[in-house]
């Protein structure tokens, strides 16, 4: 049995970044509307204010050796940041916010912000390695996506299909890509191995003990 979880089950990281994202003309006016924004944005204080808690529990429950406690509290703060980021791109798709979202996103890690178009998301079908790197949207969150997309001051051009991605996994040159912590790539690894594109192997092997297939 593996003792050491998994980088996409790390925590020890702020992952809910400030954002200030501004609605379409008009809707501001709206009573109704600025009375639910506002709930929204004081669930998403409060869900931050959890995780924070449960963060602490478990620095608590780490120096005591108490590993059910570690475990239960990882996995409240890996369900509160889940929650948030929910709650983000549901209000950045519904009002169709992806520039003002990735602007921050991009700010926040160093990088020039995006100007392309967004893409559509990824049908139903599993994530091929011919797929543009587009359809990763839909699985990864944007945190992860935004940039990898950008190859944030990494020292290659950014990946325009999964396969390039998968390539970049395979080179261990992930890591280059400013934003893309130990969780992250483990993220964009474990979205690899669910399209069947890499296989988990025997642990010893570097990035997870992964391979390609």
């Amino acid at each position: 049995m593996n003792a050491v979880p998994h980088p996409a089950l790390d925590t020890d990281h702020d992952d809910l970044p400030t954002l200030t994202l501004v609605l379409p003309p008009g809707l501001g006016q709206d009573d109704i509307l600025s009375g639910l924004a506002a709930a929204i944005a004081q669930v998403r204080r409060d869900v931050a204010a959890r995780i924070r808690r449960f963060q602490q529990r478990m620095h608590k429950c780490a120096a005591v050796g108490d590993e059910l406690g570690l475990a239960l509290c990882r996995g409240q703060v890996l369900g509160g940041e889940h929650a948030a980021a929910a709650i983000d791109e549901a209000i950045v798709a519904v009002f169709d916010l992806w520039r003002q979202y990735e602007a921050q996103l991009s700010a926040a890690v160093g990088a020039t912000p995006y100007s392309a178009p967004p893409e559509t998301q990824h049908p139903a079908e599993p994530v091929r390695a011919d797929c543009p790197v587009q359809c990763l949207r839909g699985v990864l969150s944007a945190s992860a996506f935004i940039p990898l997309s950008r190859a944030c001051m990494a020292s290659f051009e950014p990946p325009r299909a999964v396969g390039d991605v998968l390539r970049l996994h395979q080179q261990e040159k992930l890591s280059e890509i400013r934003g893309l912590g130990p969780r992250r790539i483990g993220e964009i690894e474990l979205c690899l191995i669910l399209a069947g594109l890499i296989s988990e192997q025997p642990i010893g092997r570097r990035n997870g003990g992964c391979e390609a297939r």
